[in-house]
């Protein structure tokens, strides 16, 4: 940016410039300045950059350092933040604003207290707007008397032109600094001033002037011209244009440019700077210029390099790109549109992620990751979205970009379209690996022979493994195929192979048994073809395979067997089978099915809608949810209530399978089990946990339940007390360390619970202390269980804590007291003694000596051998060695001898102790078992009693062990064992019982073992006789499982019959509920007939009405279903050719052609034949009216004949219809008449109402004005001697003050009484009280008039009034309610009143509607604020909007709205209901806004309606006519 030396600049006026725009220029050094950045940042002084309001707004590490703050907490502070007390920082900014440079010395005071001394210099505007602090640290030398020298001159950096220019010795040390500094930076920084003449100069450059114009520095600081000189002819006018623009406009300077270097080479610059005007009309630029040389050398190269690429890739038939680092297109070839279709707008700055196929994705990121690293990529296949939305394959080469530096920049990539060639690999591939697979999974063999040497070749190894020879074996040419074809196959085999010869079979088939090499047979199914001839068409080549159906032919003959016990199994698990046709919703059921459901199998399966009826009614929106789950895609598995016809309610598990055809659901499929028992079953389970959680809750000891890693489970309520929590939940997923007081204590309870876990051995009632909070401490008995899951492995443990404290001081205080502890021994049930080692008695309570008989004087003359009879004596022996080992023994029985001698049976148990003189003594515990050895004797004989009883039991019986082996049996005079009792004891049930009997009884057995609860079973069994049932019972009998075996083939056969009866009474029942369904008649009738023609499969059912008033008499036929291929036979039918039928019907006999054919009715039998029926017949019904009905039908087959139990039914149908019709027909004359009272009721509340609400609007009217009238007359006598008092006042405080300017200093008694009343403030207070009574006297006048104006009693008729006078009054009267008191706040009134004119109406009755309309919004704010928590009140404001407003010529708005409550759909709906409320009883009569519709609606022949939405507000809205 250097100038030639004459320049014709002129700077304009200061009324002309332009102000600098601050935000033009970053507050900062710009970005692209390196060189200042650079500067800045290496700088040793602290410098910082500040706004107009002196906040920081930049800071070098150097400010930082010297602050100590980090510059994200420097930024928006200012030198105030730092500065002492004492200094005046405003007077300082505002001086150094003015002079525009300043230098002095200040003290700081950092964060940390520090202070530091520090000269600064402040250069004001060293950026437009923006100044620049530099700050020196000079504490350690603060102490020189020498004054601060500024860090710059305080005036220019250079001298203008005229002035001698200063030598190295006469700068000053700061700008020697400055220029050691920027000497080594690269390019130049400089300061250029233009003259108001055109001269130039540079008041300072630094040396990289003459690296870059090979110009000295010196040389330029009082001409500039040099510097221009050196600038690229073609580009000097540019410069020079840009320069004057900038100083024109105060603008920032930016330009590219070259020069000419004098050692004859061209250097590019770039410079930019920021012009300054200055007071005398000059322009300084303060800037840098750096060399580009270099760059634009790189840039025109790149230019070239891209040029010379787009030519090679546009000529490309592949697709050619460039991702960057992040996976982002940023450069895509024009071959991408001809062959993907995109363009590159679709595809740049996108991540190539998107459109790769998913799953392809993650090799194609590992495969960018690699090349990241600098990893060239060939051959990598992948699919690739095209925009036509179909994925096509592709494969890329790729390689990376580096930088000069080497640095990876991005990746570029060619990519290929090679989709066609990947589906032909794939497809061939494919076919290979199905046919490969095909053959090794089935286990086929492929074969070869040669049909002219009758050489056969096995291309595999199957055909050996089929003959079961090793893969190594060679077998015999002779024997590997034809000879070892079954005799009985051969012929069969050979028939085949001629028709394929002589191509009757285009495919040789066939089944035959092969001998393999252990003798036995294989069945083989060859398949094959002749697939070469010779020239005499003579076979030559036939090939084939081969395949081992063995199993399949086992399995074809096992299939009926096995379908067969399918069956049966599902009638004994109660599981069913069915599937539904999505398409057409049709079911199809397993005959379990029907049964779980109530049904007979021999029903047809019912609709989807039917079938949805057979489901609870609570159960059925969630059965439609799961079934449109399934539609989705998504297999089920739920459980649901079923309600059977008898309405017994049944629980189902339903699994539900789906069948997908072109990826839609077409069929539905799956099985239903009956688990009434099971779901029963955990609802007990249920509230056994319930129970169980009650009982531990009332445990007193603190229970708490672990895992395997002493994580908290649950715990009761007393251990959630004990450790202060608030519920058991706080406690589950915690462990000791979160409530133990020290780690010490957590990992002692860790290492108890990991102990009792791991020995799997309970800790009982280990007693220990353990700290509280307080210091104190308490002693606790713990006792520690492990929990096992139901394979007996240790789950977790269950902990059990009481506080024994006080337990344990009882202790220590029971054995202080010798007299407490003799008492207990001597009251205990059981005999104590004590004896020494030899057996002397020393010590015995009195049970001891009661049960000897000896007192204890006697019993110390006495050894314990004397009371021991001699046949114990070796037992004694056994018991002294364990007392002498172990120091205890027994427990074990014996006898004593009595006193009286007899013998007293007894069990002992004794300690041997320590006595205080070391001698050893035994203490025994005696139990008198006189009684237990009566009991034990009384089992035997009950034992004696129980095998004769189970002798007397006619029924087998069995027992096995756990291993299920015959131990015992019992014979049955009623029925022999299967098997001799010989062949079978000892014997496991497996080796036999038939396999259908043995493996559910096998099953049972465990269950029995495992459950200890007794297993039921029923089975057949065919008999010599026939066919028998039996039933087993099996029980727990100590280690084995006792059966017993019982024959109830009679029992079955009487439950067969009682069930064919009750499939009969379901059958009219749900019968009976179609047709009772409604009580609409035509309904009925319908139902009827659908019922009938479903349940006793007729072709053809109709309901027929009887006339008999007319001439003939007619059957009317109303109602019917049929089968499509009938005629309709709705209509009227004249009954005088049908004399028969109507000899029947009239006294109301059924009637009825069974055949059709054999009839002697010819007319009947005539319309019979004509319609195609087979057989035909007529019910009459006659109903509790005159008419008379009946039901017809009939079927097109003549061998299916009427049977009995048909025709009982058929009658109890027609009781049943003929009741249903009586409803009916009652139903709806109740419906008439119920429609006339509610109409009568209706009109007697309306009356009521209107009665009600006159009486008391007369009685309020009355009592509001003789209240306004009491209360005006003495508010006018109030408020009409105010005025005077108010005057009264001022002349008596005039007067004082007029007395206490003459008299200053009145008597003391005066005085004392001045300061008693203190006059002064009586003075300043007693008129603001007369303006108080003022404004209440004007409030209560306001209040009477709104009462009068809302009572309006003189205007019973209509007139014209101002709706919003009206309004303002109702306001007025509830002024209380809206102002709010206490912490209950104001509700808030809008109104937005338009310009009504007067509106004739009933002035008082419009009063009342406003009055309730008011009210209800003020209640529904405050019920809505009364809803919200405490912490929310304060976001919730009340508000009531008012409007008013005219809609047309003819009628006038008034709307009301309020943020309140709400209302919800149901309360909506009985709003103008009259005595509806929703208020609690005694707060609302419901009559509020029945009223006022009544008033609108009908007295003003207007409309009030309504809008709600709950939750937000209401608004009501109540138009009005014009007159």
């Amino acid at each position: 940016m250097l100038l030639p030396r004459q320049i014709e600049f002129h700077l304009p006026p200061p009324c002309d410039r332009q102000p600098l725009d601050s935000g033009s220029v970053h507050p900062f050094f710009p970005p692209d300045n390196q060189p200042f950045q650079a500067l800045f940042a290496a700088a040793l002084d602290a410098m910082l950059i500040i706004d107009d309001r002196g906040y920081y707004l930049d800071a070098n590490p150097a400010a930082c350092s010297l602050l100590g703050l980090r510059p994200q907490d420097l930024m928006g502070g200012t030198l105030r933040d730092f500065t002492t007390p004492g200094f005046d920082f405003d007077q300082s900014w505002h001086n150094w604003l003015a002079q525009g440079q300043i230098c002095d010395r200040v003290r700081l005071i950092r964060p940390d207290l520090e202070v530091r001394e520090v000269e600064y210099v402040a250069k004001a505007n060293f950026w437009a707007d923006c100044h620049l602090l530099i700050f020196r640290d000079v504490t350690e030398v603060k102490g020189a008397p020498d004054p601060v020298k500024p860090l710059i001159p305080n005036q220019e950096i250079s001298p203008s032109p005229g002035e001698p220019h200063l030598t190295k010795s006469q700068q000053s040390e700061e700008e020697y600094r400055f220029q050691q500094l920027t000497r080594h930076l690269p390019g130049v920084i400089y300061q250029f001033r233009l003259l108001p003449d055109g001269q130039s100069y540079f008041p300072y450059a630094s040396d990289g002037l003459r690296d870059i114009y090979g110009v000295a520095p010196e040389t330029v600081r009082e001409d500039g011209a040099r510097v221009f000189e050196s600038v690229h002819p073609e580009d000097l006018p540019r410069v020079t244009q840009t320069i004057l623009e900038s100083g024109k406009q105060l603008t920032p300077w930016h330009c590219e440019y070259r020069i000419c270097h004098p050692n004859g080479k061209i250097i590019w610059v770039l410079a930019h700077s920021t012009p300054q005007a200055e007071p005398e009309g000059s322009i300084t630029w303060y800037g840098y210029i750096r060399d580009i040389t270099e760059l634009k050398a790189r840039e025109k190269a790149l230019e070239m390099s891209e040029s010379k690429f787009r030519n090679l890739i546009d000529n490309l038939n592949d697709m050619v790109f460039i991702i960057d680092t992040d996976g982002t297109f940023s450069y895509v070839s024009p071959t991408f549109e001809s062959i993907m279709g995109y363009i590159d707008s679709d595809l740049l700055h996108h991540s190539f992620a998107e459109i790769v196929h998913p799953e392809d994705l993650q090799i194609c990121m590992e495969a960018f990751e690699r090349s990241l690293q600098q990893e060239n990529i060939r051959g990598l296949e992948y699919r690739v979205l095209h925009k036509n939305g179909h994925y096509y394959w592709h494969s890329t080469n790729v390689s990376v970009l580096l930088d000069h530096e080497g640095q990876v920049i991005a990746c570029l990539g060619i990519a290929r379209y090679i989709h066609d060639q990947k589906q032909a690999e794939i497809a061939v591939r494919e076919s290979h690996i199905r046919l490969q697979l095909a053959l090794d999974t089935t286990g086929t063999g492929t074969w070869e022979c040669n049909m002219q040497t009758q050489e056969m070749v096995c291309s595999n190894n199957q055909w050996k493994k089929f003959l079961g020879y090793d893969a190594e074996e060679i077998i015999d040419q002779e024997w590997l195929w034809e000879n070892r074809v079954h005799p009985e196959d051969k012929s069969p085999m050979y028939q085949e192979l001629e028709k394929h010869i002589k191509g009757e079979t285009e495919i040789y088939k066939n089944e035959h048994r092969v001998r393999c090499k252990d003798g036995s047979y294989k069945w083989n199914l060859a398949i094959g073809k002749i697939v070469e001839w010779d020239e005499e068409d003579n076979p030559v080549r036939f090939i084939g395979i081969q395949s081992d159906v063995t199993d399949r032919k086992a399995n074809e003959l096992a299939l009926v067997e096995l379908t067969e016990q399918l069956q049966k199994a599902q009638q004994v698990a109660h599981l069913g089978n069915w599937s539904i046709d999505v398409t057409t919703q049709k079911l199809t059921w397993s005959d379990e099915v029907f049964r779980i459901l109530g049904m007979n199998p021999d029903q047809p399966e019912p609709s989807w809608t039917e079938h949805l009826e057979q489901f609870h009614p609570d159960d059925r929106a969630f059965l439609q949810a799961r079934v449109m789950e399934a539609q989705e895609g998504i297999p089920q598995n739920f459980d649901i209530r079923i309600l059977r016809p008898d309405g017994e309610v049944r629980y189902v598990n339903v699994r539900a399978e789906l069948e997908f055809r072109k990826n839609q659901v077409v069929r539905m499929f799956g099985t239903t089990m009956d688990i009434t028992e099971r779901a029963l079953a955990e609802t007990e389970l249920d509230q056994s946990r319930e129970l169980l959680r009650t009982i531990l809750d009332a445990l007193p000891q603190s229970v708490v339940w672990k895992d395997r890693h002493s994580v908290v489970l649950g715990c009761n309520q007393a251990f959630v007390k004990a450790f202060r929590g608030s519920s058991p939940e706080e406690f589950i997923g915690k462990t000791d360390e979160d409530f133990s007081l020290s780690p010490e204590e957590a990992t002692h309870y860790k290492n108890c619970d990991r102990q009792v876990m791991s020995s799997d051995r309970p800790l009982l009632k280990l007693v220990e202390t353990v700290q509280n909070p307080d210091g104190s401490k308490n002693w606790v008995e713990t006792t520690k269980i492990p929990l096992h899951d139901r394979t007996g492995q240790v789950m977790g443990i269950v902990a059990i804590f009481e506080d024994i404290t006080e337990r344990i001081q009882a202790e220590a205080a029971l054995r202080t007291s010798e007299e407490k502890l003799r008492s207990l021994f001597e009251l205990c049930p059981l005999g104590i003694i004590l004896n020494d080692i030899q057996g002397h008695f020393i010590e015995a309570n009195a049970a001891a000596s009661h049960l000897t008989g000896y007192t204890l004087g006697e019993l110390n003359q006495l050894s314990y051998w004397d009371l021991t009879p001699e046949e114990y004596n070796e037992a004694e022996a056994i018991q002294l060695n364990l007392l002498q080992t172990t120091g205890r023994y027994g427990p074990y029985q014996k006898q004593y001898i009595h006193k009286q001698g007899h013998r007293v049976p007894v069990e002992l148990i004794g300690l041997r102790i320590q006595g205080s003189d070391g001698g050893q003594y035994i203490w025994s515990i005696i139990a008198d078992i006189t009684e237990r050895k009566a009991a034990e004797k009384a089992l035997q004989d009950s034992e004696t009693q129980t095998r004769a009883l189970l002798e007397a039991i006619p029924d087998m019986m069995l027992r096995y062990n756990r291993d299920k082996v015959f131990v015992d049996y019992k014979c049955s005079p009623q029925m022999s064992p299967l098997v001799p009792p010989e062949e079978f004891l000892g014997q496991n049930l497996y080796d036999v019982l038939p396999d259908f009997l043995a493996k559910p009884t096998g099953q049972l057995i465990e269950e029995t073992l495992k459950t200890h609860q007794m297993q039921l079973f029923e089975y057949e069994l065919v008999m010599p006789d026939g066919v028998r049932n039996y039933e087993a019972r099996f029980a727990l009998c100590g280690e084995d499982v006792f059966s017993i075996i019982r024959e109830i083939t009679d029992r079955k056969q009487a439950e067969a019959r009682l069930q064919a009866l009750l499939k009969r009474t379901q059958l009219l029942n749900h019968i009976s509920t179609e047709i009772r369904n409604s009580l609409d008649l035509d309904t009925i009738l319908q139902n009827a007939v659908n019922a009938i023609f479903a349940e006793l499969e007729v072709d053809i059912c109709t309901f027929i009405w009887y006339h008999s008033d007319t001439e003939p008499p007619t059957l009317e036929v109303v109602k019917e279903q049929k089968n499509p291929q009938l005629a309709s036979w709705l209509g009227s039918y004249p009954m005088d050719n049908y004399p028969q039928l109507l000899e029947h019907i009239l006294p109301g006999k059924m009637y009825r052609l069974d055949p059709v054919a054999n009839s002697s009715d010819e007319p009947l039998k005539a319309w019979c034949q004509k319609a195609g029926l087979g057989t035909y017949l007529i019910l009459p019904i006659h109903t509790a009216g005159v008419r008379m009905g009946g039901l017809e039908m009939g079927r097109i087959a003549s061998d299916r004949s009427w049977q009995d139990d048909e025709l009982e039914l058929l009658h109890s149908i027609g009781t049943q219809v003929a009741i249903a019709i009586y409803q009916a027909q009652l139903y709806q004359d109740s419906q008439a008449k119920s429609q006339e009272l509610q109409q009568a009721y209706r009109e007697l509340q309306d009356t009521q109402v209107q009665l009600i609400q006159a009486e008391k609007m007369s009685s309020l009217g009355q009592l509001v004005a003789g209240v306004a009238h009491e209360i005006n007359n003495p508010v006018s006598f109030i408020y009409g001697n105010l005025a005077h008092t108010s005057d009264y006042t001022d002349y008596l405080l005039k007067l004082i003050q007029i007395y206490q300017k003459f008299y200053p200093n009145p008597p003391e008694e005066i005085t004392e009484f001045k300061e008693e009343i203190e006059l002064d403030f009586l003075i300043s207070d007693f008129p603001k009280i007369i303006n108080s009574m003022k404004n209440g006297a004007s409030r209560i006048r306001d209040i009477v008039q709104s009462l009068r104006t809302f009572s309006r009693l003189d205007e019973s008729d209509v007139k014209a009034v101002d709706l919003h006078e009206n309004l303002d009054s109702t306001l007025m009267i509830l002024h209380n309610r809206l102002k709010g008191h206490g912490r209950v706040p104001e509700i808030h009134v809008i109104k937005h009143y338009g310009n009504l004119p007067l509106v004739e109406c009933y002035s008082s009755l419009l009063n009342q509607v406003f009055m309730n309309l008011l009210m209800n919004a003020i209640e529904a704010i405050e019920e809505r604020r009364n809803s919200f928590p405490p912490e929310s009140l304060s976001d919730y404001v009340g508000c009531i909007t008012l409007t008013t407003r005219v809609l047309d010529k003819n009628r006038v708005s008034i709307e009301i709205q309020d943020n309140g409550i709400g209302m919800n759909a149901l309360v909506q709906e009985k709003l103008f209901n009259p005595f509806f409320t929703t208020k609690a009883i005694g707060k609302g009569t419901g009559m509020g806004l029945s009223t006022s519709y009544q008033i609108v609606t009908e007295n003003h022949q207007g409309i009030l309606r309504f809008s709600s939405t709950e939750g937000v507000g209401t608004e009501f809205a109540i138009e009005l006519p014009l007159k």
